[in-house]
């Protein structure tokens, strides 16, 4: 009598785990995309000196008190010269989809290949985005300002917002876990 000992099946294979995985984070970071990419704060002391002329002293005090905060989003018509914009919520959306796909039907190399590849891109494009600030790029001129003003409104500049961020780790997370599913899922079967 002869006893084999058979190693130990998992009831959830690995592949399957990775495509929730892959699904979870797409639909996160999908959301995520509602969080601004870039923010800017400007306080109202700054401005409210060289208005001095034009409001009342209560107004000047009211403003003096304020704080402006300009948010740049992904869907903001003025974000779309930022190629993060239109390329981080595609492969969010497409790693989910192909995430939950292959959850329900079994995953193969030349999905999480194509998840892989376009979250990669996606990534390397948000990467840029947050390393290259488009405040650079960003000119104002208002003749009714004192240069006093001038000078102060560019210490606020641009902040990498929660969005950016955000986006930047579930991208992370969706190339690792495609590139890792890329290398466990099996050749998809050939047509005889």
């Amino acid at each position: 009598m002869t006893y084999s000992i058979a190693p130990p099946r998992s009831t959830v294979p690995v592949l399957r785990i990775l495509a929730i995985a892959l699904a979870v984070v797409g639909i996160l970071g999908f959301f995520s995309t509602l969080l601004p990419i870039f923010t800017s704060t400007i306080d109202g002391a700054d401005i409210g000196s060289s208005f001095d002329s034009d409001f009342s002293d209560d107004d000047i005090d009211m403003l003096k008190a304020s704080e402006l905060t300009i948010s740049l989003g992904f869907y903001d018509w003025n974000s779309a010269g930022l190629l993060a914009a239109a390329a981080a919520p595609f492969a969010l959306v497409l790693s989910g989809v192909l995430g939950a796909a292959q959850a329900i039907r079994g995953g193969t190399k030349k999905l999480m290949g194509g998840a892989a590849a376009v979250s990669v891109v996606a990534l390397a494009l948000a990467l840029v985005t947050a390393l290259r600030s488009p405040v650079t790029s960003v000119e104002f001129d208002m003749p009714d300002m004192s240069d006093e003003l001038s000078d102060a409104s560019n210490v606020g500049g641009l902040d990498v917002g929660l969005g950016l961020i955000f986006v930047l780790i579930a991208l992370a997370f969706s190339s690792a876990i495609s590139i890792w599913g890329y290398f466990v899922a099996p050749e998809a079967p050939q047509p005889s």
